[in-house]
C-alpha cells in the first residue's frame, strides 16, 4: 500500500459507511404501505450523489501526498459532511408505517438540507475544487435553491430541487458519455 492509497481509506471508509446507511433505506421499496416518495427520492439522491464522489474523489486529490495534516483534515471535510447528511435523514429502525415515515422526514429534512448545502459549499474551498467557474456557479445556485428548501418548507421546492437534480444528472451522464 503506498501513501496515495493510505490516505484515501479514511475518506473512502466514510463514504462507504454512509453508503451502507443509504444502501440500508432501500428495503422500504419492498413495503408497499410505506413508501414516502420524497423519502425514496431524496434516498436515491444520496446514493448517487455518494457513489459520484467516491468515483471523483481520486480526480479531484491527485497531489494528495504533499498535502500537510491541515490540508488533509480540510480534505476529510466533505466525506464527513455528508455521512452527517445520511445520518440525519435515515431512518434507523424498520418501521414500515408511511405516516412515520412521513413525520421522520419533515422532522429532519431541514438538517439534511443544510448539511447538504455545507457538504456542496466545502467543495468551493480551492483545495477541494477542481471545477470550472460554470461548476462552482451551479453550485452556488444548487446552495441556494437547497436553502430555499430549508426556510420554505413547501412541497414544490422539493420537487423544484429533485427537477434541477435530473437535469444536473443528464448534464453528467452526457459529460461521460461524450469525452
Amino acid at each position: 500500500m503506498d501513501q496515495i492509497e493510505y490516505l484515501y481509506f479514511i475518506p473512502l471508509l466514510i463514504y462507504g459507511i454512509a453508503l451502507s446507511d443509504i444502501f440500508s433505506e432501500y428495503k422500504r421499496l419492498l413495503h408497499a404501505n410505506s413508501h414516502y416518495w420524497p423519502y425514496i427520492i431524496l434516498i436515491f439522491i444520496l446514493s448517487e450523489t455518494a457513489v459520484y464522489n467516491v468515483y471523483t474523489l481520486y480526480n479531484l486529490h491527485k497531489n494528495l501526498e504533499t498535502n500537510n495534516y491541515l490540508q488533509y483534515w480540510i480534505f476529510l471535510g466533505p466525506p464527513i459532511i455528508f455521512m452527517l447528511a445520511v445520518n440525519s435523514i435515515v431512518l434507523k429502525d424498520d418501521a414500515t408505517n408511511k405516516e412515520k415515515l412521513e413525520k421522520h422526514f419533515k422532522d429532519r429534512v431541514s438538517n439534511t438540507y443544510l448539511l447538504m448545502a455545507l457538504y456542496i459549499s466545502s467543495h468551493l474551498i480551492p483545495l477541494m475544487s477542481a471545477g470550472t467557474t460554470i461548476d462552482n456557479l451551479v453550485r452556488i445556485f444548487f446552495i441556494l435553491v437547497i436553502l430555499l428548501n430549508v426556510f420554505s418548507k413547501k412541497d414544490w421546492t422539493f420537487y423544484f430541487l429533485v427537477g434541477l437534480y435530473f437535469m444536473s444528472l443528464i448534464l453528467k451522464f452526457n459529460k461521460f458519455l461524450f469525452t
